[in-house]
């Protein structure tokens, strides 16, 4: 695993021809495991981060109601942030080769950027402006004085559906397998001798 990881990093700017299915999902897992220890070292060096959320909901009978929640979130803070941009080049170009194996174009694999747009233009165009009444929230807490709801559940699902979607789009693209032979692309990786 970390040889097939040192080899993403050594074509961490190429992005012509393919990548296998095998070194895409290892690259994957790697990141995966390592981000897991980044948040366990960060969540026993700094602890949780406490937040105070503000919540407004409402209800069937169209009344307005609001609430304090106190959130306790570990993350792997820094540690996960400078990770995150060490990976960030190399793990789109390994992508970028990943659906070019499979005979697409590599663009695709910025298709659910492109689906979380179209869901939030969806959900600002069918929602509406709520006033947050602010006497009822404690003093040294910070809160918009309005917040955008749906104007339906419908039209929330859709916008949501619409960014799930482009997400499952790309990650069953990802999944194929290599496109047999050689394509536009280049030649299989699995028939060039390493």
């Amino acid at each position: 695993m970390f040889e097939n990881f040192k080899q993403i990093f050594q074509q961490g700017f190429v992005f012509q021809g393919r990548s296998s299915r095998s070194q895409f999902w290892k690259f994957i897992l790697f990141t995966f495991l390592v981000s897991i220890v980044l948040l366990i070292v960060n969540s026993v060096i700094f602890g949780p981060t406490v937040t105070t959320q503000f919540n407004v909901k409402i209800n069937s009978a169209g009344e307005q109601t609001e609430s304090l929640t106190q959130l306790k979130q570990y993350s792997s803070g820094w540690l996960g942030i400078i990770f995150g941009v060490v990976i960030l080049i190399p793990g789109v170009a390994v992508a970028w080769r990943r659906m070019q194996d499979t005979g697409w174009p590599g663009y695709m694999t910025f298709l659910p950027i492109a689906g979380a747009a179209i869901a939030f233009a969806i959900f600002f165009a069918t929602s509406h402006t709520v006033p947050i009444d602010t006497a009822s929230v404690p003093q040294g807490i910070e809160v918009p004085a309005t917040m955008r709801l749906p104007n339906s559940a419908l039209t929330f699902f859709v916008a949501w559906l619409t960014a799930a979607a482009s997400l499952i789009a790309t990650i069953v693209l990802l999944a194929r397998r290599s496109q047999p032979g050689p394509n536009k692309y280049g030649p299989n990786p699995h028939e060039v001798p390493s």
